[in-house]
Order: structure tokens, then sequence, then C-alpha cells
């Protein structure tokens, strides 16, 4: 994988995130894994359930409801051709690396 061109390209936390998330599938393929996760989503589905007034907080009670069937705005923004994205990138200041990591 180290041999591949755009693997090079990618900055170190790129690396990392990648890194991460192929020792998270791997942890998936687990029995131990599988029920952890399975664990987790069911902690999750019982907050949604029982406590969804956490959201209500947050963005308040109308914004709070899930309008499945409203279309989102669409912006007016001129598609990009490939090539703009493979522009090289300027480097990135140190504190947008760090968090970079995070997300």
């Amino acid at each position: 994988l180290e041999t591949v061109p755009p693997y090079k390209k990618l900055p170190w936390a790129a690396k990392y995130k990648l890194g991460l998330k192929a020792a998270i599938a791997a942890l998936y393929t687990s029995y131990l894994g599988r029920i952890y996760f399975n664990m987790h989503f069911r902690f999750s589905l019982f907050l949604m359930k029982y406590f969804p007034y956490m959201a209500f907080f947050r963005f308040g009670v109308i914004k709070s409801y899930v309008r499945i069937f409203v279309e989102d705005p669409i912006d007016n923004e001129e598609p990009k051709p490939n090539s703009y994205y493979q522009q090289p990138q300027p480097p990135l200041p140190l504190y947008k690396e760090l968090l970079s990591l995070l997300w």
C-alpha cells in the first residue's frame, strides 16, 4: 500500500484515519467486537427512544423533528472538474493537522 501514488499524497492525519478505520473493521469482524458494536448500537437506540429531549435543548423543539419529505435547499455552485482536486494543496497549519486527527 505504501507504493500506491494516491496513498503517498495523503497527509499523515489521513493515513492515521485510514489505519484506524482498518483496525475498527478488523475488530468488527471478531466476536467480541460484534458484541461491543451491537451493544453500542442498542444503547444509542435506547437514548434516542427514551431521551429525545436532548435534541430539544440544542436545536429547539420545532427543528429537532425530522421532516423526511421536505427537500433541502439547492446551492448554485458550478461543478468542478477532477483536475481541480488534484492540484497541490498548501501545507496545513499545525493546529489544523492536530484537529484533523479528531475528525
